[in-house]
C-alpha cells in the first residue's frame, strides 16, 4: 500500500523519554495525549452540533415534505413568452383548474348527477342562497353538512370551487334558448367532452379556485367519500380525473415514497457502511452527518418558503451521497496509515486528515461551483437547488472534518484495519488488466454510440404513465377515457383585432364565428383530440342564406356575442378586452397511449393556423396555444435545455478548477473526460431505447457529476504523490488506484444499494430515480476506476501529474 509519509510519528511511553528531552521540551507522549483529547473534544462538540441540528432537520424537513406541490406554471420566469401567454389566458378567462367526476351509472338526466352537482355547488363561489332548497326537497343529509364543514375548515374558511357544472346542465343549456337544439344535436355537440361514446354517460365538472391549490391533496379524498356516501356507491367506484387529481396523486405518492423508504434506506446504508468500514464509531459519525445534512437541506427549503417539488426532492440524496463519499475516503486514508507498524491511532488520524482533507476540499469546491452554475437555469426551483445544495455540501464536509479524527480514535485497531483483497492481490506482479489503448478504444466507441442517442431523447408529461398499470389512478383514467372522453386539457385562442384597433372587418362577429367553426372542425378531426368545447357549441350555425329564419338566427348570434352576460361569456369561451376579441377552444386530449405530446401540440397549432389562413375572407386572426399541457411540456423542454447548458457550464468551470489544481490546462480537460462519460452513456442509451425523461431523472446528472468529481480528485491526489517515486505512469496509476479504489468501490456500494430500496416504490418516477442513481453511480465508478487510470498510464499522465512529475525529475542538490 502506498504510504505518502513513510515515517509518521508514533506513540512512546513515558519511561522511554530521555532526560535531555524532559528538560528541553514536554514529553512526546504529552503532545500525543493533548491531540487525543483535542480530537475527542472535537467529536463531542460535533455530536452536540448534530443533536442541535437534528431537531430542525427532523421537524422542518417533515414540514417541507408536507408542502409538496408541483406547479410548473409558477416555476417559469415571467419574461418567457410561454409564461406571458399563459398569464394572458388567466387574465382573460380565469384559472381553469378543472376536475371531472363520473361513475358507473352517471348518465344524462340522472338524479344522482343532479344531487352530486348540488352537493359540490354549495362550496362554489357561484353559490346562491337557495342552493339548499334545490339540493333536496325534504332534508339535507347529515353527511353532506359534515362534508361542507370539513371542506371549509381545510380551505381556511374559503370556498374551494369557482363553479360546478354537470353534463346534464350543459346539455340543457343547448336545448334551451337561444340555440333550441334537439337533444340528439346537443349530445353530438358535447360528444367527447360532457357526453360519452354511448350518448348517455356524462360527468360533473368542478373548477377549483387558486386558493384551494395547496389543499387539494387533502380535499380530494374527502370529496370522493362525500359523493360515495351521498349516492350510496363504493368509494373506489367514484372516478376523478383532471389536473387537480394529477397534482394531488403525484404529490401524495412522492410523500409516501419518502416516508415509506427513507428509514429502510438509512438502515441499509448503515449496514453496508459498517461492513465496509468495520467500525461503529466511523459508521455512526459518517451516516449521522449525512442524515442530518439531508434533513437540513429539506429544512432549508421550508425556511425559504418554497413548496417542495420534483426538482428539490433530489437534494437530500445529493447531500447524502457526497457526504458518505467524503467520509469513506477520509476513513480509508486513516486505515492506510494505521496499518503501518509502530504508528499510533492519533498519529494515523492526524496524518489522514492532513493528507485527505485537501482533496476533499478540492472536490467539494468543484462540486459547489458545479451546483452554483445552475443559477443560469431559468426555472426558480433549479436555481434554489444549486444554492441550498452548495450550502448543504459545505456544512456536511465541515462536520466531517470536525468529527472524524475523534471517531478514528474510537475505532478499534484490530477490527478496522484488515488488509483489503486488492492490497494482497497487488503485492506481487503488476496488475495485468490496465491496458490503456484497449480501454480508451472501448470508451471512445461507447461515447460515439451515446452521442448519437442523445438526439433521440424524449420527454413525457403523461401523469398516468407515472403509475403502474394496476394502480387506482391508472385504472380510473383508462375507465374514464373509455366511457366518457379524453382527460388532458389544452387551450387554443383565436384572437381578432376590434374595429377601433385597426381592423374594420373585425366587427363582423358572424365571420369570426365561421372561422372558429372551421378551426374547431379541423382540429377535432385529429386522432389525438377527443373533443372540443367553444362558443360554437352554444350558438346556432350561421348560414349564408337570406331567408327570414336565417336572418333572425344571425341576429340572435350577434346579440349573444354582444351581450357580456350571455352564456358564452359566463362559461369563459369569449373575451373582449385589450383591443381584441378572443375565442377560446377548450381541447380534451387522450393521455393513454400518447407519449409524444410535443408532436401532438405542434400538429394542433399547425392545423389551426393552416385552416385560419385558408379562410382568406373576413378578419385575420392570431392562433395561440396555451393551458396546462402546454405549460408542463414547455417547462420540461426548458428544463432540459437549460440543464444541458448548465451541465456544460459546470463541466467547463470544474475543468478550469481541476486545471488550476493540476497546474495544467490539458490535464484539467483529460481529468474531466471520465466524469462526462457516465451521464453521456446513460442518457444516450435512454435515447436509443426511447425511454422518456422526467424532471427527477434529469436532475440525477448533477449527482453523478458530483460523485465522479469527488472520486477523481482523490485519485488524482494520490497519483500526483505516486509519480514522485514511481518509475512510470502505469505504476503510479496502479499505486493510486490501490490506495483509492477500495474507497471508491465502498462509496458506490453504500450509496447505490441504499438508494435502490426506492426501486420498490409503486411510483414510477421514484423507481426510475433509484435505478438511475444506481446506474449513474456504477458508471461513475467504472469511468474513474478504469478510464482515468488508463489515461494516467499514457503520455497524458504527465499532464495529470503536473508539478509532481517535474519535481521528481529535477536533480537533487547535494
Amino acid at each position: 500500500m502506498f504510504n505518502p509519509s513513510p515515517n509518521p510519528p508514533s506513540d512512546s511511553t513515558p519511561g522511554s523519554t530521555s532526560a535531555s528531552e524532559n528538560s528541553a521540551s514536554p514529553p512526546r507522549w504529552e503532545t500525543t495525549e493533548r491531540r487525543r483529547r483535542r480530537y475527542r473534544v472535537r467529536w463531542f462538540v460535533g455530536l452536540i452540533v448534530l443533536i442541535l441540528l437534528a431537531v430542525p432537520a427532523t421537524i422542518h424537513s417533515a414540514a417541507a415534505i408536507a408542502t409538496m406541490r408541483n406547479v410548473p406554471d409558477t416555476w417559469l420566469p415571467s419574461t418567457l413568452p410561454l409564461k406571458q401567454q399563459f398569464m394572458d389566458f388567466y387574465e382573460r378567462f380565469g384559472l381553469i383548474d378543472v376536475m371531472f367526476i363520473s361513475w358507473s351509472g352517471a348518465e344524462l338526466g340522472d338524479a344522482d348527477v343532479r344531487e352530486v352537482t348540488m352537493l359540490l355547488r354549495e362550496l362554489s363561489e357561484e353559490n346562491d342562497d337557495d342552493t339548499l332548497d334545490r339540493f333536496d326537497q325534504t332534508a339535507v343529509p347529515e353527511s353532506a353538512r359534515s362534508f361542507w364543514k370539513q371542506a371549509m375548515e381545510i380551505c381556511d374558511g374559503e370556498r374551494p370551487f369557482q363553479w360546478v357544472r354537470s353534463g346534464t346542465e350543459i346539455r340543457d343549456s343547448l336545448t334551451g334558448m337561444p340555440l333550441n337544439a334537439p337533444e340528439a344535436s346537443a349530445d353530438r355537440r358535447l360528444h367527447g367532452t360532457f357526453v360519452g361514446p354511448d350518448g348517455k354517460r356524462t360527468c360533473v365538472c368542478v373548477c377549483f379556485t387558486a386558493a384551494s391549490g395547496s389543499h387539494q391533496r387533502i380535499l380530494l379524498p374527502l370529496i370522493r367519500q362525500a359523493i360515495a356516501d351521498l349516492i350510496h356507491r363504493p368509494r373506489d367506484g367514484i372516478v376523478f380525473v383532471g389536473g387537480p387529481v394529477d397534482g394531488a396523486a403525484v404529490d401524495g405518492e412522492a410523500i409516501n415514497s419518502i416516508q415509506k423508504y427513507t428509514v429502510p434506506s438509512s438502515i441499509i446504508a448503515a449496514l453496508l457502511c459498517w461492513i465496509c468500514l468495520r467500525s461503529i464509531p466511523l459508521t455512526f459519525t459518517i451516516l449521522g452527518i449525512a442524515t442530518v445534512g439531508q434533513g437540513m437541506v429539506l429544512a432549508a427549503v421550508y425556511y425559504m418558503g418554497t413548496p417542495m417539488n420534483a426538482i428539490l426532492i433530489v437534494l437530500p440524496p445529493l447531500v447524502f451521497v457526497l457526504t458518505v463519499s467524503a467520509g469513506i475516503h477520509l476513513s480509508n486514508y486513516y486505515f492506510d496509515f494505521v496499518r503501518t507498524p509502530g504508528v499510533s491511532v492519533v498519529a494515523a488520524a492526524e496524518r489522514a486528515m492532513k493528507i485527505g482533507v485537501p482533496p476533499c476540499l478540492a472536490a467539494t469546491t468543484t462540486t459547489v461551483v458545479g451546483l452554483l452554475s445552475l443559477s443560469i437555469v431559468r426555472l426558480e426551483p433549479v436555481r434554489l437547488f444549486g444554492v441550498i445544495g452548495s450550502v448543504g455540501v459545505l456544512l456536511t464536509l465541515g462536520l466531517l472534518i470536525l468529527m472524524l479524527p475523534g471517531a478514528m480514535l474510537f475505532a478499534r485497531r484490530g477490527v478496522v484495519v484488515p488488509e483489503t483483497a486488492s492490497t494482497k492481490f497487488n503485492r506481487g506482479r503488476p496488475v495485468r488488466w490496465l491496458r490503456p489503448i484497449s480501454i480508451l478504444l472501448v470508451f471512445g466507441l461507447l461515447s460515439c454510440f451515446a452521442v448519437m442517442g442523445l438526439g433521440r431523447l424524449t420527454t413525457s408529461v403523461s401523469v398516468p404513465d407515472m403509475f403502474l398499470p394496476e394502480s387506482e389512478l391508472r385504472q380510473q383514467y383508462d375507465w374514464y377515457e373509455e366511457h366518457v372522453g379524453a382527460t388532458m386539457t389544452a387551450e387554443i385562442l383565436l384572437s381578432f383585432a376590434t374595429p377601433e384597433n385597426g381592423d374594420p372587418s373585425a366587427g363582423d362577429e358572424i365571420a369570426q364565428l365561421r372561422k372558429l367553426l372551421k378551426v374547431q372542425a379541423a382540429v377535432n378531426g385529429l386522432p389525438e383530440v377527443g373533443g372540443i368545447l367553444s362558443a360554437a357549441n352554444f350558438l346556432p350555425v350561421p348560414t349564408h342564406r337570406s331567408s327570414i329564419a336565417a336572418t333572425i338566427s344571425r341576429a340572435a348570434i350577434e346579440s349573444q356575442i354582444a351581450n357580456r352576460e350571455s352564456d358564452i361569456y359566463t362559461l369563459g369561451y369569449v373575451d373582449q378586452s385589450k383591443g381584441e376579441r378572443t375565442w377560446r377552444l377548450s381541447l380534451r386530449l387522450y393521455q393513454t397511449g400518447n407519449h409524444d405530446f410535443s408532436s401532438t401540440m405542434n400538429e394542433i397549432v399547425k392545423t389551426a393556423k393552416t385552416t385560419l389562413l385558408e379562410s382568406a375572407q373576413g378578419p385575420t386572426g392570431r392562433v395561440t396555444m396555451t393551458g396546462h399541457l402546454v405549460i408542463v411540456e414547455g417547462t420540461q423542454k426548458l428544463l432540459l435545455k437549460d440543464l444541458f447548458t448548465s451541465f456544460l457550464t459546470a463541466f467547463g468551470v470544474i475543468a478550469v478548477f481541476v486545471a488550476i489544481y493540476l497546474r495544467s490546462v490539458i490535464g484539467g480537460v483529460l481529468a474531466m473526460i471520465p466524469n462526462l462519460i457516465p451521464t453521456l452513456f446513460l442518457f444516450g442509451t435512454m435515447g436509443w431505447l426511447r425511454w422518456p425523461l422526467d424532471i427527477g431523472s434529469v436532475m440525477t446528472a448533477s449527482v453523478a457529476l458530483g460523485i465522479a468529481v469527488d472520486d477523481s480528485v482523490h485519485l488524482l491526489a494520490q497519483y500526483r504523490l505516486a509519480r514522485q517515486t514511481a518509475p512510470d505512469g502505469r505504476s503510479a496509476a496502479l499505486t493510486a488506484l490501490q490506495h483509492c479504489g477500495w474507497a471508491m468501490l465502498q462509496t458506490t456500494v453504500v450509496c447505490s444499494f441504499s438508494l435502490m430500496v426506492y426501486g420498490l416504490s409503486e411510483f414510477v418516477p421514484t423507481r426510475r430515480f433509484a435505478f438511475f442513481m444506481m446506474g449513474l453511480l456504477s458508471l461513475a465508478w467504472i469511468g474513474v476506476s478504469t478510464l482515468l487510470p488508463a489515461i494516467m498510464a499514457t503520455r497524458g499522465g504527465d499532464f495529470l501529474a503536473g508539478r509532481a512529475i517535474r519535481s521528481s525529475t529535477e536533480p537533487k542538490v547535494q
